[in-house]
């Protein structure tokens, strides 16, 4: 199905993925500039693009699954910068540290997309949530945390305890402390170096049976 332009002009055949991604993308950047997800509408992303919301709807169905899309774009974006900063050594410690502070610098200079994937009304928008939600980017994620935490105990030849308890109780640290940042700048002292790397020497050093 082709979309239709503010001017009543017809999507040329082919170039529907190019609109959705435009309309993803315009949501994205409103938000990169300060707008908040929950001023995110229909109509103003439509706007933005370029284009009617008749053509938004034939993309998405509802502003809820358009925000469930933001949300894994969101999570992608997050991931994907976390894998850069964690492939860049060798070495399994510093990997996962600079995994851990790549996570913070997102957090603080990305605050709407982060704010988008973790502070969501999830009911308002009627999106699914739950072990089946289907939100496999977040769930990768998380899965390459528990893969680094893995890696680093076979590096000093140590078994670990539960890597799933030990990667939620990181990920925990690092979303509180990076919360607390934005929300109380003053409060917050330690630097982001500073902060994962006693992170994650609380929770590396976790018994076997952990």
């Amino acid at each position: 199905m082709q979309a239709t332009s503010k001017t009543g002009t017809r999507t040329p055949r082919g170039q529907g993925d190019l609109l959705r991604e435009r309309l993803i993308e315009t949501a994205l950047a409103l938000l990169d500039g300060g707008q908040e997800p929950a001023n995110i509408s229909i109509r103003g992303v439509a706007k933005a693009a370029g284009v009617s919301p008749t053509a938004f709807y034939l993309h998405f169905d509802s502003r809820g699954q358009f925000m469930r899309t933001l949300v894994e774009r969101g999570f992608a974006d997050l991931r994907q910068h976390i894998g850069r900063a964690a492939a860049r050594s060798a070495d399994p410690e510093v990997s996962l540290l600079d995994a851990g502070i790549a996570y913070m610098a997102f957090a603080r200079e990305q605050p709407e997309r982060y704010r988008l994937i973790f502070s969501i009304d999830w009911d308002e928008h009627e999106i699914k949530k739950g072990p089946d939600d289907g939100m496999e980017v977040a769930d990768a994620a998380f899965d390459d945390l528990i893969l680094l935490i893995e890696r680093y105990f076979e590096s000093i030849d140590r078994q670990p305890g539960n890597t799933d308890n030990i990667a939620l109780g990181m990920w925990a640290g690092l979303h509180g402390y990076a919360t607390l940042c934005h929300a109380e700048p003053g409060v917050a002292t330690l630097t982001d170096e500073k902060f994962a790397s006693l992170l994650a020497g609380a929770w590396l050093k976790m018994p076997p049976e952990a």
